[in-house]
């Protein structure tokens, strides 16, 4: 008579393994939704053509090819392709630097694509000696470095998944190498804003910051043409973010938080979230598939 009783009992504790694996399973698939959103978000915030990190990397590499500010204004002023855009500069004698300040707008605001942005910089030209210069080439001196400061920064991208909102942007690279064709950034990199990713599933929101170390970012002075195809480098850091959802729920999680490696080679940008590895491209921000092989 015990026998069946027994049985009954190992039949209850087998299905409770196996509801706590599904359940597991879940769980997983959630955690790895939410890296997706972030590994989306992310290679846009990293884009040249995207308004992100390489768009302003961008203009320390033409700073670092014209030798006089005239001439840099013109250039940092923007993209062949940009409908609309203007630059500023003063320069201040008792610190050796220059403030510049830019918009580009590219597209149309009713279209698939369109980007604005606004950009403060200071620069400052340094010698060989680390001392500022007034120009990149002053009296016949070429700098051999450029102290780059992102003081404030934003803008506006929609894309045909992805709507963005930036604010807060700010960062400080050493820029050295400025004399030889290539130039190596390194310092720091963080903002903030709001991501709308729109699929099949649902319509999630983030509300993210972002804060990076930038390694060995290198990348040739001068043109921006086919700039993410030619530049290498590696961040580290970390990417948060509070969730909402205007349908469905996509994942559990409301508060993200992921480490986060991005490795730049030559157009592609190989985004590692909490482990996991994904693809972009590194020049319209796009991502080329999302999570580990079997879900690509």
């Amino acid at each position: 008579m015990r026998t069946p009783s027994y049985i009954s009992l190992l039949s209850g504790v087998a299905l409770l393994f196996l509801v706590a694996a599904c359940d597991t399973t879940g769980a997983n698939e959630t955690d790895l939704s939410a890296s997706d959103d972030v590994a989306q978000s992310l290679v846009s915030l990293v884009g040249e053509d995207t308004g992100g990190l390489l768009e302003q990397a961008a203009d320390v590499f033409e700073l670092a090819s014209a030798g006089d500010i005239a001439a840099q204004e013109t250039m940092t002023a923007g993209k062949a392709d940009a409908s609309v855009s203007s630059s500023e500069r003063t320069y201040d004698e008792a610190t050796g630097s220059w403030t510049i300040t830019l918009t580009r707008e590219i597209g149309n605001p009713e279209g698939p694509r369109y980007l604005s942005v606004h950009r403060q910089y200071l620069v400052q030209f340094q010698n060989a000696a680390g001392l500022p210069q007034k120009f990149f080439v002053t009296q016949g001196d070429t700098a051999r470095s450029i102290d780059f400061t992102i003081v404030e920064a934003g803008g506006t991208l929609i894309s045909p998944h992805l709507t963005a909102e930036r604010t807060n942007i700010s960062g400080h690279w050493l820029a050295t190498g400025v004399h030889t064709d290539e130039v190596t950034l390194n310092g720091t990199y963080s903002r903030s804003g709001g991501h709308t990713i729109t699929t099949d599933e649902a319509v999630r929101t983030l509300d993210y910051t972002l804060a990076l170390d930038v390694f060995d970012l290198v990348g040739p002075k001068g043109s921006r043409r086919d700039l993410s195809q030619k530049v290498s480098g590696t961040l580290t850091g970390t990417y948060e973010a509070v969730a909402t959802f205007e349908r469905g729920d996509a994942y559990h999680e409301r508060e993200i938080q992921r480490n986060v490696v991005v490795v730049f080679d030559h157009g592609t940008a190989t985004i590692t979230v909490n482990g996991v590895q994904y693809e972009g491209d590194l020049q319209s921000g796009d991502p080329r598939f999302l999570g580990p092989p079997d879900r690509r």
